[in-house]
């Protein structure tokens, strides 16, 4: 009997420990499952493996050596619908004549700027852009918006460390690599969205 009750005492015990430690980790205990530590962000999307089909195609290109703003231009040119973009530096006035043309023939041209591109003597084209109906968006991210996306009608995605400037093309070592999946494009144009209910519109 004594020994009886001192193990139904120790395994008290223990479940006493264990549900004080699932409950520290937010988590209710549960018969058969997973450890919180084993598992901290389930609802995180970016731990999710995404699988392209096989004929998934894509470009590369790197500059200085070669020209990558003609690859953006090119790609630009192919829009049918839609056009969304983020950009953290923005000069480049053969990319923002692409953009306008694209507007003019009836493409949804959208932009989300990081707040940098609207200082005073950064403007200039950004304020080009807004004059032929290109709607500017500011992100309000407490550090720098420092996306360099664009998302082609809803099927095509470009992104790379290559900033829409004349340095990016001319003096730095940068690669952009355009990818042309559904799939990959949903989840950015999910992103400019959420980003874009972050943002501030400018006019």
């Amino acid at each position: 009997m004594g020994k009886n009750l001192f193990f139904l005492f120790y395994f008290l015990f223990l479940a006493l420990i264990n549900i004080e430690c699932w409950a520290g980790a937010g988590v209710s205990p549960s018969f058969g499952a997973t450890p919180p530590f084993q598992n901290q962000h389930p609802k995180n999307p970016s731990e999710t493996l995404l699988y392209f089909t096989n004929h998934t195609a894509y470009q590369v290109c790197f500059t200085p050596q070669e020209d990558c703003t003609r690859s953006v231009i090119k790609l630009i040119n192919t829009a049918q619908t839609q056009i969304r973009m983020q950009t953290y530096s923005f000069t480049s006035k053969p990319i923002a004549k692409a953009l306008v043309k694209a507007a003019h023939r009836g493409v949804d041209v959208q932009i989300i700027y990081d707040v940098s591109n609207f200082e005073p003597e950064k403007n200039r084209l950004a304020k080009y852009l807004i004059k032929n109906h290109i709607p500017a968006y500011i992100d309000t991210v407490p550090g720098i918006a420092h996306n360099k996306v664009l998302i082609i009608d809803g099927n095509t995605v470009e992104t790379g460390s290559f900033n829409y400037t004349y340095s990016a093309q001319e003096n730095n070592a940068e690669n952009v690599l355009i990818i042309h999946s559904s799939i990959l494009a949903n989840a950015y144009l999910n992103n400019w969205n959420f980003r874009k209910s972050q943002a501030r519109i400018e006019s």
